[in-house]
């Protein structure tokens, strides 16, 4: 008799937490009606030892891989293809939860079959040396059980699942969010199997572990998939050794990989501003519609000389996009708000942008720029300095720019990606210079330097 639910475990390297994780398994309601699949992902630590101890396990099934090691995306796959159960469940194995847990995501996908069921994560971003400061008591959790783990652990506020405040009230739902798929995590989510194959499963170029999760997840938001929160059934991420600075970089790997592959509005805000804050930041940009960009267009009339600016050519322009601006600069790209605008633009608003560093001739960035508050407005300087060799603005005195009352405290509470740690982001005017180019009417061009 096939198993009614496949639970998918990646592992590498995880010997600290293994056991701990193991227990969790053995203590489940439902574990007879289960399959557990292990990928070994090339351990060298002792967890490939601890695995083969499970030979005797009827609900456990290990897999040894081969080839390059550390990608979770690989070795997911790999056990989404051997899975037996239509209702698979994906567990990172440095993790604990609660007794229930299997039956809880059965009883769920069976009422929603087409629901992506993600699990509250307490204290996702800890680890062994920050611990200390984020618990009450960092040295009294090791003598507890599991059990006892959990509910102590759900008692330390610093340790709480922000995406439960999304959802209060709405029984896990976060279908009202832009952009719900920004808040999936695999180190717990469930999700049919013919769901999660139909969609291609996770993305293999993106190598080790970092954002395949999210990718994935975006795949299934385009597909019309629903996410929800199973409030009642967290996870608790055990504390171990990590190198949070080379997780933050390689997360800005994958996600300007994945600007590449879908160059949206949803992905930029995503990319540079992270899952927790980019629907905020969605719903407040969504006034830079096309109505807003004809009105940025009309704010730049054509100067007496065009010749007068100093205007480069050959690059990508970005911002405001009058067909006397692209005939004066012919750039071979556009960063348009509004995709159809011009057409075969990209949709971004140059936050983030799918290039590689230095990898353009110029830039020039046009009216949008004037209109966003200055911390923003720095975000796309910054951008712009870092795919292009020479940055230019155009600016405008005109007087019928569009005034925006944007919700300062807002930004400042939403404009703080997790990554800023290691990728310093610039907000003030002063981390620049300009250089006039030349200017006409009610125009100038500066060419923008990094102090």
């Amino acid at each position: 008799m096939n198993p009614e639910l496949s639970v998918i475990v990646p592992v590498h390297n995880k010997a600290s937490t293994l056991n701990r994780f193991l227990d969790a398994i053995t203590e489940q309601t439902a574990l007879s009606g289960c399959e557990v699949i292990f990928v070994d992902d090339g351990s060298t630590d002792g967890s490939e030892r601890i695995l083969q101890n499970l030979h005797d396990a009827e609900w456990a099934v290990v897999i040894q891989r081969s080839g390059r090691i550390g990608s979770a995306a690989r070795s997911r796959n790999l056990a989404l293809r051997r899975a037996s159960a239509e209702t698979c469940l994906f567990l990172d194995p440095d993790v604990v939860f609660g007794s229930t847990l299997f039956s809880s995501v059965l009883e769920a996908l069976a009422v929603d079959k087409t629901a992506v069921l993600l699990l509250p994560v307490i204290g996702n971003s800890s680890s062994a040396s920050v611990w200390p400061l984020l618990v009450r008591d960092a040295e009294g959790w090791e003598p507890m059980s599991n059990s006892q783990l959990m509910h102590w652990a759900g008692t330390q506020k610093s340790l709480s699942d922000f995406r439960l405040r999304l959802c209060r009230n709405r029984n896990g739902d976060l279908g009202h969010l832009p952009t719900p798929w920004t808040l999936c995590w695999s180190s717990g989510m469930a999700l049919s199997r013919t769901l999660a194959l139909t969609t291609g499963g996770f993305n293999e170029e993106l190598e080790k572990k970092g954002s395949e999760d999210i990718e994935f997840a975006y795949r299934l938001h385009l597909q019309g998939s629903h996410f929800r929160l199973l409030e009642q059934q967290p996870i608790l991420h055990l504390p171990h050794s990590r190198d949070r600075s080379a997780e933050e970089r390689l997360d800005r790997t994958h996600e300007r990989q994945m600007l590449a592959l879908y160059p949206t509005r949803e992905m930029e805000l995503f990319c540079a501003f992270d899952g927790e804050h980019a629907n905020v930041l969605y719903k407040i940009l969504a006034r830079i519609d096309g109505n807003f960009l004809q009105s940025l267009n009309d704010a730049l009339t054509p100067p007496p000389v065009i010749e007068h600016l100093g205007l480069p050519q050959d690059g990508v322009l970005s911002g405001a996009t009058p067909r006397w601006l692209l005939d004066a600069t012919r750039p071979r790209n556009v960063i348009s708000p509004v995709a159809s605008t011009p057409s075969g633009s990209l949709p971004l608003l140059g936050f983030a942008l799918p290039f590689d560093d230095n990898s353009l001739p110029c830039a020039v960035l046009s009216g949008l720029w004037q209109v966003l508050p200055e911390r923003l407005a720095c975000r796309v300087f910054a951008e712009s300095l870092r795919v292009a060799a020479r940055s230019f603005l155009l600016k405008t005195t005109s007087d019928s720019l569009p005034s925006v009352p944007w919700p300062d405290r807002l930004l400042r509470l939403n404009d703080a990606p997790y990554w800023e740690r290691t990728h310093r982001i610039s907000r003030s005017y002063f981390d620049y210079s300009m250089r006039l180019m030349g200017s006409s009417g009610s125009l100038s061009c500066y060419e923008l330097t990094v102090v």
